[in-house]
């Protein structure tokens, strides 16, 4: 719903833009034409516009954790939903985990019942169905949601190496076989300055949140990741090499199976 206010005293209005989107369903069949108003949130100024702006983003551990504990445990199958407000299960007893403020959990009767909140997309799922249910009616009586079906491609990760190749105009590239190796050397110093310190940025910012579905490059992010005030070309260098292997490896993902053990296993290349 739209209301038309005047603005205050020595006020400007902030610019926007029409962003326009396709969607398609997990098959790859359509699902939908999106529009959205984009306002330009660089043109605000701190103390005058906004005072204090916070959106909840769960970590990337955290998801992959609750992901495998619930396939384990053949708990409710998570459902992706479309919130307004996180705040509105504090009302509900649901408490935010210490370790992870995005990660909200409540025992009733000894079950347990876990919401994962990213920014405006929220994971439900517990050991009981019936609780998940609960849980979600109540949040529908007090914000507007959106149910998004069964959890197939949480936040849209499935086709973005695609994007991100294209931004960094690397599309058709060459692929390689490995990304960065553990013992390189990286320097701040001693080489030409990146001539898109922007696009550097902007493509760091992509591959940490690749690592999502795609923690083999944590290591190889967590490195460039350092240079993003100063890039030079030699680190940009190693950030292509970086899509190279992404390139080529477009299919690889996290596949999360059932296992009566809940015992961690780890595997290392190294001797």
């Amino acid at each position: 719903m739209w209301v038309l206010v005047s603005l205050p005293p020595n006020r400007e209005a902030i610019g926007s833009m029409w962003v326009f989107r396709v969607k398609y369903n997990a098959d790859g069949s359509l699902q939908k034409h999106k529009a959205r108003l984009v306002t330009q949130g660089y043109a605000q100024k701190h103390g005058s516009d906004f005072i204090e702006t916070y959106s909840p983003v769960v970590k990337p551990t955290s998801i992959r954790l609750l992901l495998s504990i619930a396939v384990s445990k053949s708990w409710q199958a998570p459902r992706e939903w479309y919130h307004k407000l996180a705040s509105g299960l504090r009302e509900i007893g649901f408490a935010a985990t210490k370790s992870d403020v995005s990660v909200f959990v409540k025992n009733v009767d000894g079950l347990q019942t876990y919401v994962l909140v990213y920014v405006d997309d929220i994971i439900v799922t517990g050991e009981s169905s019936a609780l998940v249910t609960d849980v979600i009616a109540k949040l529908n009586k007090k914000f507007a949601l959106k149910d998004m079906g069964d959890l197939h491609h949480f936040l849209g990760i499935q086709k973005y190496v695609g994007e991100v190749l294209k931004k960094a105009g690397m599309v058709g590239c060459a692929s390689c076989h490995t990304h960065l190796p553990s013992t390189v050397k990286i320097s701040a110093l001693g080489g030409s300055s990146f001539y898109d310190p922007k696009l550097y940025r902007s493509i760091i910012g992509s591959l940490q949140y690749l690592t999502i579905t795609r923690p083999e490059i944590c290591y190889s992010v967590n490195k460039l990741s350092q240079f993003v005030q100063a890039p030079l070309d030699c680190h940009w260098r190693m950030v292509k090499r970086v899509l190279r292997y992404l390139s080529g490896t477009t299919s690889y993902g996290l596949h999360i199976k059932q296992d009566s053990s809940m015992s961690v296993t780890a595997y290392s290349d190294s001797n």
